[in-house]
């Protein structure tokens, strides 16, 4: 049986940039395909602010705001009904989390703002790893968790998407997430994207992927 095994350690410091990337990969794969019609509109007019200069400086101080405008515009209904308007709400938010990123684009430390403070918790809480046993073995009937305190299964029906970083894996299933490292695999890290992909595991990597 083929598999793939992972001895997870603590993640080192630096890789909160990374971690966010993904994170905000998610975000925005959710939106997509919540509202296909708003991002086909913003993505058009990143194609177009991407055609000439004069253009370019135009929609680049226009756009964020468009964006920020949006958000608030899909923001405030779920604010008032959050049970029943969940999805405009979360996409409210990733719409003016993009437009308020769009102003700070020359401030690189504070670009992914509130991905960045989850990146941060999330990479703090793996220091346990440090004095676990712990072993993630993905074969042919899902991922394994297996701890000194038990084993805890996940179906890859039970799977959203896998995001992959230069250095991470980001798997998340049923409103949770589990952080790898690529550096933990017991494997070629290749084979294994293939063999979760050949699993309909949906595989996406961030843009410095």
């Amino acid at each position: 049986m083929e598999q793939y095994i992972f001895a997870p350690t603590a993640c080192k410091a630096g890789l909160e940039e990374e971690l966010a990337a993904a994170l905000e990969k998610r975000m925005e794969i959710f939106s997509r395909a919540s509202l296909p019609g708003m991002w086909k509109k913003t993505d058009a007019m990143n194609r177009y602010a991407a055609r000439g200069s004069g253009r370019k400086g135009i929609l680049r101080k226009t756009l964020p705001w468009v964006l920020i405008l949006a958000g608030l515009f899909l923001a405030i209904p779920g604010l008032m009904e959050p049970k029943e308007l969940r999805t405009p709400l979360i996409a409210g938010a990733f719409f003016m989390l993009l437009g308020v990123s769009s102003l700070l684009r020359r401030r690189p430390a504070r670009r992914k703002g509130s991905f960045r403070q989850a990146a941060a918790g999330m990479l703090q809480n793996t220091a346990a790893l440090a004095t676990m046993s712990v072993q993630v073995v993905f074969d042919g009937g899902g991922m394994k968790v297996i701890t000194q305190d038990g084993e805890r299964s996940v179906s890859y029906a039970e799977m959203e998407m896998l995001i992959e970083t230069p250095q991470l894996y980001l798997l998340t299933y049923g409103g949770k997430a589990t952080l790898l490292q690529k550096k933990d695999l017991t494997g070629d890290a290749e084979a294994f994207v293939g063999f979760l992909s050949a699993h309909a595991l949906s595989v996406y990597q961030t843009e410095d992927q």
